[in-house]
């Protein structure tokens, strides 16, 4: 993988996980709320982005992985994992609007 790709996205990514683990104490009370509802639908979603792309990474660029949980199609793996990052996206540009403008 090229360094241009992996290491500029790494260190402000992994802080901003640390960041949302913060929040997960005083969720509860709050989830029935849209305000954080769009918050959490947002983190939990892009984790399991993460996870995907992890084991996407794992599973077609590695041999870490036994034979049967390696990847053979790799472009929908590939397609499924850029619709899930696409909503993440979105989510996060709708939480932003929420939070930070106003609606007048």
């Amino acid at each position: 993988m090229p360094i241009g790709h992996r290491d500029p996205q790494s260190n402000p990514d992994r802080l901003d996980d640390v960041s949302c683990f913060s929040l997960l104490p005083k969720l509860p009370g709050r989830i029935g709320r849209p305000y954080y509802a769009l918050a959490t639908t947002h983190a939990a979603l892009g984790g399991v982005a993460e996870l995907l792309g992890l084991y996407i990474l794992l599973a077609a660029g590695t041999k870490l992985l036994p034979e049967k949980f390696r990847i053979a199609r790799f472009k929908f793996w590939m397609r499924s994992l850029l619709l899930v990052w696409w909503i993440v996206l979105f989510l996060g540009m709708a939480t932003y609007a929420r939070w930070y403008m106003s609606l007048r």
